[in-house]
């Protein structure tokens, strides 16, 4: 309702907004700057977490229901907005000036950051394919940046003409009689099937997804990350996106569960692979090409799919005061944190062989407590990485040593020899189209900034289309001449 700025009701709620949108430039500056801020409790690093993702990835769609808000709660828009430019109307009263010209300045600076964000993220990835000397078979163009802004304002943004083939078991009947699941673990190990509804004389390269949530909480029904619709809608990959048992007492639909020790979540990832590769020709895919991707602790699992092919001993593991004794004891089912456990049964870092590996002078990390090897004998596939430079979660120093031991297997002499017997099909060696390993790290990304549609996400979508449509051309034409 209209209301005179003298009254009572009209300085407190513009009082109110003032001092809620001081706090909301404060939390703007940490979602921008959470380093500076050097914060180091776990709980405090979740809520810088959220405060980023809010701030930065979902920056337009906060900006409308901020000005929704502001109007609802009965400031008048049209005062606000003409003091804060400023021309129109006259505007009495100094709370009114002071709140208009606090709202615009803080929906300017975010719709500022939304444009910056995406600039510096275009520039990372115009330079990065420069670098590896890959050409897409598209260009970045106004297009993408369209894309960009239209879903950016739906975060949960799903597109027409795509069936979804839900809640598959992917265990066996013998497994499932085996691990006695109650109806609520069985939610657990399902998966959904995306693609598009139109059907197809050639079978669809299959792209696997598996979600993120510190391996103890997410579900595949809660956010479909924008990559799987992208991946099935512009270019017709079957999407298979994946649930897996968590480190959690408590079920999808809130019931009680029996909570998972890692490896049990690989194994179960290990198992719908399986499911794929035998099921997958049912819903026109290619089980014979499979990328398999992850966010978070799903991009954890995913690198450990690819390190550890065909290894039937590979049993990973991995502690809440600090993480340690937390990652410890809730993920991995251990008393204590142990680092060499750590390093040899579910690490990537360790499971990529480095020179010194195959001259004989690096096997402390090869072998497990019970002696056995736990490197596939299978040769590395070809790695897309992407990162956020403001993850306070998972440092990008560690995905930066991560894809520096990659480039280094794959630029050595040695990956020619890293797996007995002639190349296959799946061998990156005989993949010309793309190079084996680029990483991408986005200027004041936070963690797990790709789960909603925004720019950043637009664009992994876009570099993850162009990078696996011409990894599966060029691996059919090769396929088609054997």
């Amino acid at each position: 309702m209209p209301f005179a700025s003298s009254s009572l009701l009209s300085s407190v709620l513009e009082t109110l907004i003032i001092l809620t949108h001081l706090l909301l430039l404060l939390a703007l500056s940490v979602a921008f700057f959470p380093h500076s801020w050097n914060i180091r409790n776990w709980h405090l690093k979740w809520v810088v977490f959220f405060i980023g993702l809010t701030f930065t990835e979902l920056a337009l769609p906060f900006v409308v229901l901020d000005w929704i808000l502001v109007i609802v709660t009965g400031s008048q828009w049209l005062r606000l907005y003409n003091v804060a430019l400023p021309f129109g109307h006259s505007v009495d009263g100094f709370l009114p000036r002071v709140a208009g010209l606090v709202v615009t300045a803080f929906c300017s600076m975010m719709l500022a950051g939304v444009l910056y964000n995406f600039i510096t993220a275009w520039t990372v990835v115009c330079k990065e394919m420069e670098k590896a000397a890959w050409s897409s078979r598209g260009k970045l163009t106004l297009g993408v940046l369209g894309e960009a802004v239209f879903t950016s304002l739906i975060p949960i943004w799903r597109p027409l003409g795509l069936s979804v083939n839900k809640d598959i078991t992917y265990l066996t009947p013998e497994e499932l009689k085996q691990m006695q699941l109650t109806d609520e673990e069985q939610l657990m190990v399902q998966l959904d099937v995306i693609r598009q509804e139109k059907p197809t004389s050639k079978p669809r390269p299959i792209f696997m997804y598996i979600h993120g949530g510190a391996w103890s909480m997410g579900d595949k029904r809660q956010i479909t990350s924008p990559i799987c619709w992208h991946m099935a809608n512009r270019h017709n990959f079957v999407v298979v996106n994946v649930n897996y048992r968590l480190s959690t007492r408590k079920g999808p639909r809130g019931g009680a569960v029996r909570p998972a020790k890692y490896p049990d979540h690989l194994i179960d990832c290990k198992r719908a692979l399986r499911w794929i590769r035998l099921n997958a020709h049912k819903y026109g895919g290619d089980p014979d090409f499979v990328a398999v991707s992850g966010n978070s602790a799903g991009g954890h699992l995913a690198a450990m799919l690819a390190l550890t092919q065909n290894v039937e001993t590979f049993q990973p593991g991995y502690n809440h005061a600090d993480f340690p004794s937390w990652f410890s004891a809730a993920i991995c089912g251990r008393t204590s944190y142990d680092e060499h456990w750590l390093k040899v049964r579910a690490c990537p870092m360790s499971l990529v062989p480095s020179i010194r590996a195959f001259s004989g002078s690096d096997s402390s990390l090869k072998m497990a407590d019970n002696g056995v090897d736990q490197r596939s004998e299978s040769p590395i596939p070809p790695f897309l990485i992407f990162h956020g430079a403001n993850d306070n979660i998972v440092p990008h120093t560690t995905v930066r040593h991560f894809t520096k031991r990659l480039a280094q297997y794959f630029a050595s002499p040695f990956s020619a020899a890293a797996a007995p017997g002639p190349a296959t099909d799946s061998d990156p060696r005989h993949n010309k189209a793309i190079p084996p390993v680029m990483y991408f790290e986005f200027p004041y990304a936070h963690h797990a900034f790709d789960i909603f549609n925004n720019p950043r996400a637009v664009l992994v979508s876009y570099v993850a289309g162009q990078y696996l449509s011409a990894a599966y051309d060029e691996w059919t034409k090769s396929h088609q001449t054997q």
